[in-house]
């Protein structure tokens, strides 16, 4: 049977495409600000700790999202597709949460010397008491975000959550140099979400908490079915690290987790952001699944513009980027971070199509795609860790790349990360627009497309800082491949995927025209 095609019907989405591109344009802003910041920022960090805080700090908050199976957080999801109740519902949502925040702190606060003992890392029953209280902060936060999501005030959104982040980094640079070691990476962040809720409240007002009696046993029952999904989700997140974590040492796990930082900086928060505008958007619009999914594709389409041609730039440019700015401590996280970025050009669509499964209400399916993920994840990290390492450290010598013993493990662990997801995000792009009679020949391209554009240029970038090398020192030749090359490179494949298609195209000259009306003053 052929793939049904999914049409766009453009003129349909009227208002609704207006607020998911206004709240696009201040999400990528906000991105932006974000990326520039956060690079400042990994570099200062880099000099200020040594790869084993980073570890250290990595490891514990993994343990923290594998331990926290009802998080609190899930309850927005639930709420945000709950608009026209969401006063009555509210209250017991709150207190469910509250109850399962209070639950998992004193869980892991009790087991935290227990963890430390048996995983042999001195320091990390510390860091684990201050992680503990991340559920408590997505409590306080969860019902003011979900209102402001549903009320598609995106804007006071992105500037809150840029002003918090930009605080974030400030005092995790501030512990850094006062010496709070692995601490700097694990307390900014769970304040920073307390203080989002905070400034959530203050902007949409207060909510009325008060408990209706009737609404607490099924808000419980919805709320474990959306945060097992969510919490198999996070599991599969933080799977790498703790494999890396229980296989390799504390600087293995430092070189791991700091190129994913770095990795993810660009996809994940873009990513992230544009789901939570758009899931708002497509519960609006539960009632016709065609037009539904055909808004999914159309944003999701953008996002593959821009996604991946940053990750294939961004694993071409890392070994430059890395001999340029970084201290020869960190020349091992090369090629994890390329192996990594790699997984992030196909990592763009999980929120997208998690947010979509969400807005359906689609939750038991979304359980079991995340189910069947972290059995496919697991397998393939046991293959990398039992079969993978000579391979790795192979490719490593045959790239030329530095090979340092203590990225090995890491480095296998990254590749099956990339194979993981290139394999399972697909099918869940599939399985979120089946309602619509999505194609696999759509979501095929959705992929596939981009990386047809972007493969010859990455090609020429190499080639041309090759010949440069030639004539030029190694300091100069980095330069110019990071300041001229690659980003000549990243905005010819940008507009190479955009013109991909034609309802890409025109999207990408309405977003452009937006941001610079945006950023022009006013006469």
């Amino acid at each position: 049977m052929a793939d049904a095609p999914v049409k766009d019907e453009a003129a349909g989405h009227g208002s609704l495409t207006n607020a998911a591109t206004s709240g696009s344009i201040w999400m990528l802003l906000q991105t932006v600000l974000n990326k520039v910041l956060a690079l400042g920022a990994m570099w200062l960090l880099a000099r200020l700790l040594d790869p084993s805080e980073f570890g250290l700090a990595s490891y514990a908050t993994s343990i923290g999202a594998f331990v926290f199976v009802l998080s609190p957080y899930s309850l927005c999801e639930v709420l945000v597709t709950m608009k026209s109740t969401f006063h009555r519902v509210a209250g017991a949502a709150f207190l469910v949460g509250a109850i399962a925040a209070a639950l998992l702190c004193i869980g892991l606060t009790s087991a935290s010397g227990f963890m430390e003992r048996i995983t042999e890392r001195p320091g990390l029953a510390f860091l684990l008491c201050f992680v503990a209280w991340r559920p408590i902060a997505d409590a306080i936060q969860f019902v003011p975000l979900a209102r402001i999501r549903m009320d598609l005030r995106y804007r006071e959104q992105a500037k809150i959550d840029a002003a918090v982040t930009f605080g974030a980094t400030i005092a995790s640079i501030a512990l850094a140099y006062f010496g709070a070691g692995a601490l700097a990476l694990v307390l900014p962040p769970i304040i920073s979400l307390a203080l989002r809720g905070v400034l959530f409240t203050w902007v949409t007002g207060w909510t009325s908490l008060r408990v209706d009696p009737s609404m607490i046993r099924p808000m419980a029952r919805t709320f474990s079915i959306a945060a097992l999904g969510q919490y198999l989700g996070n599991v599969i997140g933080v799977l790498d690290i703790l494999v890396v974590g229980w296989c390799a040492s504390s600087a293995g796990i430092g070189l791991f987790a700091f190129a994913f930082m770095l990795a993810s900086q660009a996809n994940s928060v873009l990513a992230t952001q544009v789901a939570l505008v758009l899931q708002p958007i497509f519960v609006r619009i539960t009632d016709d699944a065609t037009r539904q999914v055909a808004a999914f594709m159309r944003a999701t389409r953008m996002l593959s513009a821009v996604c991946i041609p940053i990750s294939i730039m961004q694993a071409t440019l890392a070994p430059a980027g890395f001999a340029l700015f970084f201290e020869p401590k960190w020349a091992g996280c090369v090629p994890i971070i390329i192996a990594l970025s790699i997984g992030q050009a196909f990592l763009f669509a999980v929120m997208p199509a998690s947010a979509l499964m969400k807005a359906q209400g689609r939750f038991t399916v979304f359980c079991i795609w995340q189910f069947t993920q972290l059995v496919g994840s697991i397998s393939a990290y046991a293959l990398a860790v039992n079969y993978g390492q000579g391979i790795a450290a192979n490719m490593i010598e045959y790239s030329g790349l530095t090979l340092d013993e203590q990225s090995v493990t890491p480095f296998a662990i990254a590749v099956a990360s990339a194979v993981a997801w290139a394999l399972f995000l697909p099918a869940a792009v599939w399985l979120a627009g089946r309602p619509g009679k999505l194609g696999k020949r759509a979501v095929a391209r959705l992929f596939l497309a981009p990386w047809i554009v972007c493969i010859p240029l990455a090609a020429a970038v190499l080639y041309a800082s090759h010949l440069m090398s030639m004539f030029c020192s190694a300091t100069v030749t980095h330069v110019l491949t990071l300041a001229c090359f690659g980003p000549i490179a990243l905005l010819l494949a940008i507009i190479g995927c955009a013109r991909e298609h034609p309802d890409t195209w025109v999207d990408f000259l309405q977003f452009m025209k937006r941001v610079q009306r945006k950023q022009t003053p006013a006469a």
